[in-house]
């Protein structure tokens, strides 16, 4: 059940893609975010301002976050998660729910960890000859999911569309999301998968093929303290 895994926002989510669509190339910056991260906040809505001349899409884990955005007009939506588990429950599911929801608009989307530092506007990197763009781990050829621009084509649409039931059913650890989107998107094993699953329960994550490419992340960003500047 689609709905279960995601708030009723369509109100919200019509509010974003006029906003988008006037005034932002039909593209959304997404992020989602705790008040864990608040010192990074104000920078982030500054580097989106001066760099590419937008606001960040927010989903706030909690009524702090969302006061925050809320406070300096920003799209703020709520996502109450069920675990309180960093990374391992609903807040990881939270950023392929909202691609997936934003994605379905007709809108390109540009999701990004809060602690992201920009050095310069991150869309010049798009191609036109891949669908997604994504963030490679420093230490390997991994994907990690915490940076990609997601065209809004039928095949990705339908990825993020498997990704957020399998995730939503199938996760039950830390970063569990993030080895579950590589192993969609390479086809091939990581650390994690197949692991104990069988080829029956990973079939759905390679039902949609897409074009992408790995970003020169390097040359546009890097990550703030407490992580270093190459992780």
């Amino acid at each position: 059940d689609m709905k279960s895994l995601a708030p009723d926002l369509t109100a919200w989510e019509a509010g974003v893609a006029k906003r988008a669509r006037d005034e932002w190339n039909a593209t959304v910056y997404l992020v989602v975010t705790s008040y864990r991260f608040h010192k990074a906040f104000d920078n982030l809505i500054a580097a989106l301002d001066e760099l590419i001349g937008m606001q960040p899409v927010v989903v706030a884990l909690d009524a702090a976050t969302a006061l925050h955005f809320e406070q300096r007009d920003i799209f703020v939506a709520r996502y109450l998660p069920r675990s309180s588990l960093h990374f391992g429950g609903d807040d990881a599911l939270a950023r392929y729910v909202f691609t997936w929801r934003l994605l379905t608009l007709g809108l390109r989307v540009v999701y990004s960890d809060v602690d992201v530092f920009l050095g310069r506007n991150p869309l010049p990197y798009d191609r036109h000859d891949a669908e997604i763009l994504i963030e490679a781990h420093a230490y390997d050829e991994e994907i990690c999911s915490g940076f990609w621009i997601a065209k809004p084509t039928p095949s990705v649409v339908g990825l993020f569309k498997s990704l957020v039931r399998w995730i939503g059913r199938s996760c039950a650890h830390s970063l569990c999301h993030q080895t579950a989107l590589d192993y969609a998107m390479r086809g091939l094993p990581n650390y994690d998968l197949p692991g104990n699953y069988t080829w029956a329960a990973l079939a759905p994550l390679r039902e949609h093929t897409v074009r992408w490419r790995f970003l020169p992340i390097r040359q546009f960003m890097h990550y703030t303290p407490p992580r270093g500047p190459g992780t």
